[in-house]
């Protein structure tokens, strides 16, 4: 019988600088924390922290900048599933990644798209790199 020991790395083609440090693993650690603390979808609290951390700031501020969030959904009685990602955007730009980003939700509806066909061509050439 053969033990094979996976490990986790980064999906680059180099196999000589592709391997996970020691800080990458404190990172997903609290990712996992962050995520399963704040009872959301992965995707979201992916776009939460990508609109929310700057690299000069720790991640305690993070922490402080998704509670304040929090609390604004609270006081606002916003619904995470239909308010969150537009809200995030007060504080960064746009969402553009993703099925459900926020740029295609406000630009990529088909009402809008039939107005102009440069928009058409984009959404042709975003499609077919999904593929």
């Amino acid at each position: 019988m053969r033990i094979v020991i996976s490990e986790l790395r980064y999906s680059l083609p180099d196999n000589e600088n592709n391997t996970l440090l020691e800080t990458d693993y404190r990172r997903f650690i609290r990712f996992i924390r962050l995520w399963k603390k704040l009872g959301w979808t992965i995707e979201e609290t992916d776009k939460a922290i990508t609109a929310l951390y700057r690299h000069d700031d720790g991640f305690g501020d993070l922490l402080v900048r998704i509670a304040l969030v929090k609390k604004v959904m609270e006081k606002l009685n916003l619904k995470k599933e239909k308010n969150l990602i537009k809200l995030l955007a007060l504080w960064s730009n746009i969402d553009t990644q993703g099925y459900n980003s926020l740029y295609r939700q406000m630009f990529l509806q088909s009402s809008i798209i039939k107005i102009d066909n440069i928009l058409t061509k984009m959404v042709m050439v975003s499609t077919f790199r999904r593929m």
